[in-house]
């Protein structure tokens, strides 16, 4: 296929307007800002599409607590890029990782979430009463996940300027430094 940019604004928009911001209702509607957006692939590159999305699940987690009057007794259809959100639970709350998930093995620059799998118990999901057993009034959140040394690693190897030379002064980043060293705040 020939590079075509209005095919590549396209892909992107059909992404997502189909998986990262999608309406129950209409889904043929596309969100206004969604056009905006990929007229300008660069903006599109750089635009917080995690927030984004966090921000659009939160909505629609308040939308079904509204609804079912802060009891929800039957299921609920998420759609969008709710998957990532999904997994942070069972990352963050340790008692989860340990009932729900299990290690796969997995190369070393595969994504974290792709080196654990849900166990199976022979059901589409878990039921949420015994997920609220396994959480009992546990407290014990992890609220910022830390790479391991091996994400690190594979991190840091896909954004080091392979052209930086150490020995080179750099003004702001000593400044910063010398900030830090002296007990000091950056904001």
């Amino acid at each position: 296929m020939i590079a075509c940019e209005d095919r590549l604004k396209m892909d992107v928009l059909y992404f997502l307007a189909s998986m990262m911001k999608t309406h129950s209702k209409s889904p043929e509607v596309i969100e206004p800002f969604l056009l905006r957006i990929v007229d300008n692939l660069e903006e599109c590159k750089k635009f917080p599409w995690g927030r984004y999305t966090f921000e659009d699940s939160s909505h629609e987690l308040e939308h079904m607590f509204e609804r079912f009057k802060g009891e929800v007794k039957k299921s609920w259809t998420f759609l969008g890029f709710i998957v990532p959100l999904e997994l942070l639970a069972y990352e963050a709350i340790s008692s989860m990782k340990m009932k729900y998930r299990k290690d796969v093995p997995a190369g070393k620059d595969c994504p974290r979430m792709c080196k654990r799998k849900f166990v199976p118990n022979g059901m589409s999901g878990y039921p949420l009463e015994d997920i609220n057993k396994v959480l009992g009034d546990s407290k014990d959140i992890c609220s910022i996940l830390e790479a391991s040394l091996d994400e690190e690693i594979y991190l840091m190897s896909r954004i080091w300027d392979r052209d930086f030379c150490g020995d080179n002064e750099d003004v702001v980043a000593d400044g910063i430094m010398a900030h830090l060293s002296a007990g000091k705040k950056v904001f």
